[in-house]
């Protein structure tokens, strides 16, 4: 019994999640691989037990980022389940849990046409299961969750409102799994400055988990965050931050204070009270979010890196550039080791410390990593990539700030262009695109230029309010537009 390596096999599993529970990654990593060699030996590499344990490698070796690792792990389990399921075509709902595997890390590096056909696989194979299962509608919702990524959003809401009605149909509408599908509706809404179909989505969703999980359930506090962050976009900040402290609480309750789902919480609502200039109250939430993440993720999770570039951005926004530097630079490093200096969010990194060192007048190392960004989002994106219009602007605002006006005006056009045919005329972010054009007009002494631009804002900026105004603004409008002055 003591050499008895299924014995092994499960004390090595439970030390593998032990040390994942626990945030001790790399030694989870290690017990892990014992365990798979183990399984190898034992019982050959096209075994279901080595099959499994290779998926549980992989994905550990997601979590910490070592994708070079983690990717022949995940497409070797997707071969072995695919072979022992033989006897069923590929039917079998652990060789289906691969194929997810698999696509979620193409999808994290932005792969996109190798995580697509896999996803399409998926809902193949559930299509002919069963389509009225909700299992179905899951698959739907992840390929969904891949177009809205790619920005595909017409491709999005078919599969998303296909999937709704699957769970409606076979949960009922005040399943909680129905209320996940109004959110993701919503959020696709909301990405689109839909917002008067986004706002009745949420609160819908928000009733469905309240009524069926309580107030105290992680996804009610979920659905209270997203409602939150369309105030925060719409900038009406005072609906925003009840919210976001409900959420807060409601994490801490369920989940407890030392949780990376708490620290998120944290996070959102520091990301507020800097948007209203409270740095006194963002940078202990941003300080104690960060903390949580390093212990519980680790010092290589995109998470962290994250809570690294929001504390470092509130203080580029204090004018604390010494405090700055060194966060944001940990961050690019951090990026860099972790995905390679050909991903856009390597790229955005570079934007982040790129954008402090113009804070700071430091033009000439301000454009080398706006332009290195700007070629990295060119070729792992692409020309017409709402983020690669992002980083033309950035460069474009670069150019404006030094006064170097005929090389800022190409690439603000050029922006606005990309941004019209991605996002549309509604998204923020064009009408963002129109403003920086008008201002370098104005500033060009070109006013003849201007004031069209000016025009075409106003009508698109109260066409959007007038379609959200009933929504959102009801007896309380009058304290609304006296907060709002």
């Amino acid at each position: 019994m003591a050499n008895d390596p299924n014995i092994k096999m499960k004390e090595l599993d439970q030390l593998t999640a032990r040390f994942a529970q626990q945030g001790k990654l790399l030694e989870a990593v290690d017990a892990a691989q014992q365990s798979a060699t183990l399984a190898k030996d034992t019982y050959g590499e096209n075994s279901g037990a080595y099959g499994n344990r290779i998926i549980g490698l992989g994905l550990l070796y997601k979590r910490i980022r070592a994708y070079d690792k983690a990717e022949p792990l995940l497409r070797q389990a997707v071969e072995v389940w695919k072979k022992i399921d033989m006897g069923e075509g590929s039917l079998h709902r652990i060789y289906i849990a691969s194929l997810n595997d698999l696509a979620a890390l193409y999808q994290e590096l932005r792969a996109y046409d190798k995580a697509e056909p896999l996803l399409k696989e998926i809902v193949e194979i559930q299509r002919n299961l069963n389509e009225k299962h909700p299992d179905y509608a899951t698959s739907l919702y992840n390929l969904a969750a891949l177009y809205s990524e790619m920005r595909a959003y017409d491709k999005a809401e078919a599969l998303l409102l296909q999937a709704m009605e699957v769970r409606k149909k076979a949960l009922g509408d005040k399943h909680p799994d129905y209320a996940t599908s109004l959110n993701s509706l919503a959020w696709l809404y909301h990405e689109q400055s839909e917002y008067d179909k986004a706002i009745t989505l949420y609160q819908q969703a928000i009733e469905i988990r309240k009524t069926v999980l309580g107030e105290e359930h992680p996804d009610y506090a979920s659905s209270l965050n997203n409602l939150a962050f369309l105030y925060l976009d719409l900038g009406i900040y005072y609906k925003a931050e009840p919210l976001l402290l409900q959420a807060m609480e409601v994490r801490k309750k369920a989940l407890g204070d030392k949780h990376p789902i708490y620290a998120t919480s944290l996070n959102n609502l520091g990301g507020l009270y800097q948007s209203l200039k409270a740095y006194d109250k963002a940078e202990p939430l941003f300080r104690q979010a960060m903390e949580i993440q390093k212990k519980t993720l680790g010092e290589t999770h995109s998470v962290y890196v994250k809570s690294l570039e929001n504390l470092g951005g509130l203080y580029r926004s204090m004018q604390a550039y010494n405090k700055a530097e060194p966060l944001l630079k940990q961050a690019v490093e951090i990026q860099r080791k972790t995905l390679g200096e050909y991903h856009p969010d390597y790229a955005n990194s570079l934007k982040s410390l790129a954008f402090l060192y113009q804070s700071m007048g430091a033009y000439d190392k301000a454009e080398t990593l706006y332009r290195q960004a700007l070629e990295i989002h060119k070729k792992s994106l692409g020309e017409d990539h709402p983020d690669y219009a992002s980083s033309l602007s950035n460069l474009a605002g670069l150019y404006k700030e030094r006064k170097w006006y005929d090389k800022a005006e190409p690439l603000y056009r050029q922006a606005i262009e990309i941004r019209k045919k991605a996002l549309g005329e509604k998204h923020p972010k064009y009408i963002t695109s129109l403003e920086n054009l008008a201002i370098l007009y104005y500033l060009m002494g070109s006013k003849d230029k201007a004031e069209p631009l000016i025009n075409q804002i106003c009508e698109l900026e109260l066409r959007q309010v007038s379609e959200v105004w009933e929504k959102i603004l009801t007896k309380d409008h009058t304290e609304w537009l006296d907060k709002s002055q």
